[in-house]
């Protein structure tokens, strides 16, 4: 009897541990909008990693513009994540794709995302509604990203490119609707 009762009270400890852990690593995020149709859709629901684009902060990269020091690598092109809009008046959290880094040279022309010379490895179709005649430089600590379902969205486009520490974290999972489970890379 005794030996249930400790066994039900390590359970119940592993399983609140485990509960806080995912509290601080993670965070469930509904998709609004169209944006990134067809990969997620308006209401799916996600769980963001916000623990993937950690960063350590030293004396040497605390200063503006001196770098960023990711624990896994940061942020990577292709990515989705979930980030606080740049917009002041929005403030609900967005979900985008990554398509420029730090560094990158971006291009709209002739409807086609170039990022430094090349295409976009994934291709959702023209950006039509908006273009630019000149290329833009992805400044340092900088991203831009862009929605999926290009003509019908809000993103770098508009509101231009989005800061390191506007990143909440990378989308992780689809799990609803159930029908649609997703695990992204």
């Amino acid at each position: 009897m005794i030996e249930d009762l400790r066994e039900i009270g390590r359970t119940i400890i592993l399983t609140s541990l485990i509960y806080i852990i995912l509290i601080f690593l993670t965070q469930n995020y509904i998709v609004k909008g169209n944006s990134m149709f067809p990969n997620l859709d308006d209401g799916h629901r996600v769980l963001v990693n916000k623990f993937v684009y950690f960063r350590v902060i030293t004396l040497e990269n605390s200063k503006i513009g001196a770098g960023e020091n990711f624990i896994f690598g940061g942020p990577q092109r292709d990515e989705i994540i979930v980030f606080n809009s740049p917009q002041p008046y929005q403030k609900e959290a967005l979900v985008k794709r990554i398509v420029g880094l730090p560094g990158d040279w971006v291009e709209i022309k002739n409807g086609i995302v170039l990022v430094n010379n090349k295409p976009t490895s994934k291709n959702f179709g023209f950006t039509s509604s908006i273009s630019f005649d000149e290329k833009m430089k992805v400044p340092e600590s900088m991203y831009f990203v862009l929605g999926d379902n290009r003509n019908y969205s809000n993103d770098s486009r508009i509101f231009g490119f989005i800061s390191s520490d506007e990143i909440i974290g990378r989308v992780w999972i689809t799990y609803w609707p159930f029908s649609e489970l997703k695990i992204f890379g």
